[in-house]
């Protein structure tokens, strides 16, 4: 079990995700967001990212598996906003994935760049949620969503993702 220090930290770090995310969304929206593009490795971007979801996903019983191939061409990126976006897919098809289940992230090369997923093996975003899909503070069908979280309060919703492609 966790002890009480690690549990105030994980719930800090979470509110502190939550508010740089709400501030992100209102960068985005104002066309203001921020991004610092460097040459970097992809493989280290999506180690990075694993790193840091590794622990959720071992709690919840989840596999978190890296879909890389051994040779990507270098990007040019803000590597922190990608881990993000990772991170936000990420968390939230951990969410809806039952235990047991998987959790991907993956990376392909693409003749005009370098492609990034997260897939999942839960059933799906139903067909008439897709429209809302980047709204902010939009809740998935009550029925889709996890039974450990059945009053989720919602987030900022996708537009990090959205407005980061590179």
């Amino acid at each position: 079990m966790r002890g009480l220090g690690q549990v105030i930290r994980d719930a800090a770090e979470l509110s502190l995700r939550m508010i740089r995310d709400l501030l992100d969304v209102n960068s985005i929206e104002a066309g203001r967001l921020s991004l610092e593009r460097r040459p970097d490795d992809v493989e280290a971007i999506v180690a990075k990212a694993r790193e840091m979801l590794a622990p959720l996903a071992a709690e919840r019983g989840i596999e978190l598996v890296v879909d890389v191939p051994p040779v990507l061409p270098g990007v040019e990126v803000d590597a922190e906003r990608v881990i993000q976006v990772i991170g936000n897919l990420a968390s939230n098809a951990l969410e809806f994935t039952r235990p047991g289940g998987t959790v991907t992230i993956g990376a392909a090369a693409m003749a005009d760049g370098i492609q990034l997923s997260v897939t999942d093996s839960w059933p799906g975003i139903p067909a008439d949620d897709l429209p809302r899909l980047f709204d902010r503070f939009t809740l998935p069908t009550p029925a889709r969503r996890s039974p450990a979280y059945p009053a989720d309060p919602g987030g900022p919703g996708a537009p990090t993702p959205r407005a980061v492609r590179a």
